[in-house]
């Protein structure tokens, strides 16, 4: 929803993808991750206009993403990614990708 739940539109759609979950950051306004799966893994989209964008995937798995949750280390946003190969952990803006815990 774009306007507080008085209506519903599609905000994101991609072919082959089918949006899971949203999680947003709880301090730093705007920032969210999708989780879509698709027939075979999974991937992560972020949005730092709260879902008004969202881009390329800023990761793809093989297994499942059963959740995530945002935290902050040292001031930074880390993302903690549960999927069903493993624990992973993602820092927005790095120039790595998930990394296991």
């Amino acid at each position: 929803t774009l306007d507080n739940g008085e209506s519903w539109s599609v905000v994101f759609a991609q072919d082959g993808l089918r949006p899971t979950f949203v999680r947003r950051h709880p301090s730093i306004p705007g920032l969210a991750v999708l989780a879509a799966a698709k027939a075979k893994g999974a991937s992560l989209f972020l949005s730092r206009d709260l879902g008004e964008n969202w881009g390329e995937p800023v990761a793809k798995f093989s297994g499942d993403v059963l959740d995530t949750a945002w935290v902050d280390r040292s001031g930074i946003p880390t993302l903690l990614i549960a999927t069903s190969e493993g624990l992973r952990q993602f820092i927005p803006g790095s120039d790595s990708g998930p990394s296991p815990l």
